[in-house]
């Protein structure tokens, strides 16, 4: 099974946090067999996977970017980013339980009470946004430099998205995709935090049959 994550030219924070968090969840658990897609951190469920692999999906979201994918027996949800993903696909809402970036553990804070401000990684190239963040006195934090060094070392003195309590800065965005992780923490039909630790655990020690025989 395949780790999935979208990469363009330069680094992203949200996308690279795949390869920081479902490792240590689930050690052992990927390789580089492509014909199995894991689909975790990222607006990244959509149409965009080769038809003949299967998807199983732990907490990734619908973003616009592509056409919505056609479900079938080779889509294997277990839950998605929020409930505006999950009125897309036609799944029930309580499938929405939220961003999976919140089960990444944040090191803890040391009191302060500084802002980080980190502008979306496409819009870094216009603007003066250094000097904006200066301006504001906020440390700027740009999400292509190394998503380890941002949380070990920004992170602690920066109370940051519902997620790893960042929100990024753009000029347009899309409210579909920003609004949603809120969207799934406000919903009061979601208990969290339960229902997140049953799916990661299922993931763990369910026996995944071999999809590519079928």
């Amino acid at each position: 099974m395949q780790l999935y994550r979208w990469r363009s030219n330069e680094r992203n924070f949200g996308d690279e946090l795949n390869c920081l968090l479902w490792p240590r969840l689930l050690p052992n658990f990927f390789d580089d067999d492509a014909a199995v897609l894991f689909l975790g951190i990222g607006s990244v469920l959509d149409a965009r996977h080769p038809a003949g692999a299967v998807k199983l999906v732990a907490g990734a979201g619908y973003g616009g970017y592509e056409s919505s994918p056609t479900l079938d027996a080779r889509w294997v949800i277990h839950w998605v980013r929020g409930p505006r993903t999950a009125r897309v696909l036609c799944l029930p809402i309580t499938c929405g339980l939220g961003d999976p970036a919140m089960l990444l553990a944040a090191p803890p804070t040391d009191g302060g009470r500084a802002i980080g401000f980190m502008p979306h990684f496409e819009s870094l190239g216009r603007g003066a946004w250094a000097e904006a963040a200066r301006a504001a006195g906020m440390t700027l934090i740009d999400p292509r430099d190394d998503p380890d060094a941002i949380i070990q070392h920004l992170l602690p003195r920066h109370p940051l998205s519902p997620a790893v309590r960042i929100i990024p800065a753009i000029g347009h965005f899309s409210l579909f995709k920003w609004g949603e992780p809120f969207d799934a923490v406000a919903s009061r039909h979601l208990a969290l935090g339960a229902s997140w630790g049953a799916s990661v655990q299922c993931l763990k020690t369910q026996q995944l049959r071999d999809y590519r025989d079928e």
